[in-house]
């Protein structure tokens, strides 16, 4: 994990997913209320259960969890690519907007 730099790597990385979030949350309006997180352990509070998102999300391959109700936790891989993490990004705005649809 030194050698490869993975620690520094995910700090980065989280940084960057949680500015790109941010940004298009503000967008698209789905419902983020609040990002939170080290690294690429990310939490994102929403103003809506976020079980019915995880459910959409693994429609689309992606996994993620639901906790205290309206909070979806995100952990990928340190080693994950950006543009994984943008296809992640993707997949999340795509669900939340999909169950928004229905509430």
């Amino acid at each position: 994990m030194e050698e490869e730099g993975l620690l520094q790597q995910a700090r980065e990385k989280g940084k960057w997913f949680r500015a790109q979030l941010e940004t298009e949350s503000r967008k698209t309006d789905i419902g983020i209320t609040e990002i939170r997180g080290a690294g690429l352990m990310i939490g994102l509070e929403f103003d809506i259960e976020t079980k019915p998102i995880v459910d959409v999300m693994l429609q689309y391959g992606v996994i993620a969890n639901a906790t205290a109700g309206n909070v979806l936790r995100i952990v990928p891989p340190l080693n994950i690519s950006y543009q994984d993490l943008k296809t992640v990004m993707d997949v999340i705005i795509k669900a939340a907007l999909e169950v928004k649809k229905h509430v």
